[in-house]
């Protein structure tokens, strides 16, 4: 179980977007089964307030299929924000909106390829849209 912390103390955040709780998701996923070629399936069990918002339950099979590549997916399209704001087509605020789009996007579609059963998303997580 991974407790969404305010970073230093011993206390909850008091806000979890969607995409902060799949960032860890995606970042654990990569980390666990980089570490061992041995693990077969994993689950991730997301916790604020003490109680689970996210949880998803991935396999070796669809991590190496479909979503090993879901940080780079994110990361590469950073470079496509960073790029407009350079080429002056965004300012700060709406290169941030379509950053957290993208993710969103991103995010959705990582969830998309696992069976539903394989995971949960509560409400109580924002979504930017």
């Amino acid at each position: 179980m991974y407790p969404y912390l305010e970073t230093g103390k011993d206390e909850y955040v008091k806000e979890l977007s969607f995409n902060a709780a799949m960032t860890y998701w995606a970042e654990f996923m990569t980390a666990m089964f980089g570490r061992s070629s041995a693990l077969k399936e994993l689950t991730y069990i997301g916790v604020l307030n003490d109680e689970p918002v996210l949880r998803v339950t991935t396999t070796r099979e669809q991590f190496d299929k479909n979503l090993s590549k879901t940080q780079e997916t994110v990361a590469s399209y950073a470079a496509i924000t960073f790029a407009k704001i350079g080429l002056h087509k965004t300012d700060d605020k709406g290169a941030k909106k379509d950053q957290e789009q993208q993710k969103t996007r991103t995010y959705s579609a990582a969830l998309a390829m696992l069976p539903k059963e394989s995971y949960f998303v509560s409400g109580k997580l924002k979504k930017d849209k």
